[in-house]
């Protein structure tokens, strides 16, 4: 009796697995660490009517399956306010390798941070729009930035 070799099928695509805002976030030695996580509610300080720059984090994970390592996937993470006009917007790419003890048919996490200090136009709704190879995959965290008045410094 001869064995037939039966070939394996892979068809799972590369996808994000999450967004997240953090106050800080750094990728590490493979590790996503990330302080002040999940946040949906940002108060900023305003003084006579100016707003503070505020500190923004984010981290997210791309799940890259077995087929889709050693390439390049588009990364594209926009900051936009509920008008859908944009803050700011990073593009980039994500290239997972496969190392040679990964077992066949198995896929890999590529987490990703970034951070940066910017000055929200006013206060209200925002979110986060994550997108991997165009549409491929979309991934959204919305949030809200606070105004909280603060009260003028005393001439010494």
């Amino acid at each position: 009796m001869s064995k037939k070799h039966r070939s394996v099928a892979f068809v799972d695509r590369a996808r994000i697995e999450f967004v997240i805002l953090a106050d800080y976030a750094q990728v590490a030695n493979g590790k996503l660490d990330m302080i002040g996580a999940g946040w949906t509610d940002h108060h900023r300080a305003v003084m006579n009517g100016q707003p503070a720059p505020s500190i923004i984090a984010i981290a997210l994970s791309v799940y890259v399956p077995w087929n889709d390592t050693n390439r390049p996937h588009d990364l594209s993470v926009t900051v936009e306010n509920d008008d859908g006009s944009v803050l700011f917007k990073f593009d980039g790419k994500v290239n997972a390798g496969r190392p040679p003890q990964l077992p066949p048919g198995s896929g890999q996490y590529a987490p990703l941070a970034f951070s940066g200090i910017t000055t929200y136009p006013k206060a209200g709704g925002y979110r986060v729009i994550a997108r991997l190879n165009g549409n491929q995959d979309t991934r959204t965290w919305p949030f809200r930035v606070h105004d909280v008045p603060q009260q003028g410094q005393l001439a010494s």
